[in-house]
């Protein structure tokens, strides 16, 4: 018995569920290596029963799943908040960068309960993990500002 029929599906489809299961698959390797990152800040000084348990690759793709769904509703109240509340309300327009702040701090405090939940850990080990996840997406958005700008000042002279 097959699970899954290829012939039925687009390529498409196909192409889509592909990146996407290699994405969480990444995304929970990525998860991996923050919590051995933070573990690894943690140990100084510190006892080895306060250091966070890493789950397997397959705990941490659910875990990385559940934190998508999770961000993307915090994404979707704070855009439903600041289009249908404050849109009526003309002078509150300067201020929606704050507004999103706010929902960004919100949404990574709702994050480290729910990884503290899941993981087991205490609250601020799982805000340390969720910082130190935070880490690889910024380090990769630099490296990529910095090609793109080089390869596009090459370019242009």
């Amino acid at each position: 018995m097959q699970i899954l029929d290829w012939s039925v599906i687009s390529g498409n489809l196909k192409l889509f569920l592909i990146i996407s299961l290699v994405g969480l698959w990444l995304s929970a390797v990525v998860f991996r290596i923050a919590i051995r990152l933070f573990n690894a800040l943690l140990v100084r000084g510190r006892h080895a029963q306060e250091l966070v348990l890493e789950p397997t690759v397959i705990n941490g793709i659910g875990i990385v799943l559940v934190c998508i769904v999770t961000n993307f509703m915090i994404i979707v109240v704070a855009y439903q908040f600041t289009s249908n509340s404050l849109a009526t309300i003309e002078s509150a327009e300067p201020y929606f960068p704050y507004i999103w702040t706010a929902f960004g701090v919100l949404g990574s405090i709702v994050l480290s309960a729910l990884l503290s939940l899941l993981l087991p850990a205490r609250f601020k080990h799982a805000f340390g993990v969720l910082f130190c996840s935070y880490l690889p997406s910024v380090l990769a958005g630099i490296a990529s500002f910095l090609v793109c700008y080089f390869v596009v000042s090459n370019v242009l002279t």
